[in-house]
């Protein structure tokens, strides 16, 4: 996290949505206030993919390149698991990952929207 990574117009408006949404947990992780383990960095990966803010997620791979090597492990080691266990095993995990991001969101219509969305 040495070097400063500029954000796209794109990706600060995606960013700047993501933290209207997301709980001050994860922001504070982000901006680098708080430490951020590659298991919470695969979880937002995991929900910048569902809801498309692609700009935001290419520039959190640049600016945590050492949590992006722990995260691409991470998906390694799932992938092997989860040939092994099944694919329901993965949305399972998936959705509870996405549950739990739809719980921190403080607006209750957009918060059921996004259950909605991700059907969870």
């Amino acid at each position: 996290m040495n070097r400063k990574y500029k954000l796209t117009k794109e990706s600060k408006s995606q960013q700047q949505k993501f933290f209207r949404l997301c709980s001050d947990e994860y922001r504070k992780k982000l901006i680098g206030k708080q430490v951020m383990t590659a298991k919470e960095f695969s979880d937002v990966m995991l929900i910048l993919a569902y809801i498309g803010f692609d700009d935001y997620h290419s520039y959190l791979i640049q600016k945590f390149p050492e949590l992006t090597e722990a995260y691409a492990s991470l998906i390694e080691n799932e992938v092997e698991r989860d040939s092994e266990l099944g694919e329901y095993r993965c949305q399972d995990e998936d959705d509870i990952i996405l549950k739990k991001f739809c719980d921190g969101i403080k607006n209750k219509r957009v918060q059921e929207e996004y259950r909605f969305d991700f059907m969870i």
